[in-house]
């Protein structure tokens, strides 16, 4: 029995962790596109006519 539980431990772990680091690299994902987005915006407002 105490196997059992040692086995799904880890396997929750397992999912957790890898959700956690998914979950960050679409956070740095979104906050790169945003970053672009903001300074393509600002270099068009600086845009001389």
């Amino acid at each position: 029995m105490l196997n059992y539980f040692h086995i799904v431990g880890s396997l929750f772990f397992c999912v957790g962790a890898g959700s956690l680091l998914s979950i960050s690299i679409a956070l740095s994902k979104i906050e790169k596109h945003l970053a672009a987005m903001a300074s393509q915006r600002s270099m068009g407002d600086k845009d001389p006519e």
